[in-house]
């Protein structure tokens, strides 16, 4: 293989692995409110739960995200379901939201939803 024609490979691959590929994960930067003005304590929930549906979420504090916007670390591209949990692990609240190719801050407005599922 000439000398070229391998640069030239080379500089592909390099064009090819610059950012995350589709389906990657990227970093998202999250905060919540609830719709009906709420706080965690008045709203029954002390953990915020977020991921991709059927996948395992990862597990939040609910007063860090309503105070500030927080790292929630690398996420998939896609819908997000980020659910306030009771302290018996239903779902109190929910919102989907869409994760970006890319890095994202995402700022999500929880619903009530009373323990029932995702549809």
């Amino acid at each position: 293989m000439s000398r070229l024609l391998r640069l030239g490979c080379l500089l592909a691959l390099l064009a090819a692995c610059d950012g995350a590929a589709p389906g990657g994960e990227f970093p998202l930067t999250l905060s919540w409110t609830f719709a009906d003005g709420r706080g965690c304590g008045d709203a029954g929930v002390l953990v915020v739960a977020v991921g991709p549906a059927g996948a395992t979420p990862r597990r939040f504090d609910c007063a860090a995200g309503l105070a500030a916007p927080l790292d929630a670390g690398q996420q998939p591209a896609g819908p997000l379901v980020v659910e306030a949990l009771t302290p018996g692990g239903l779902p109190a609240y929910r919102a989907v939201v869409t994760m970006p190719e890319g890095p994202a801050a995402i700022a999500a407005k929880l619903v009530y939803v009373g323990g029932a599922p995702l549809p």
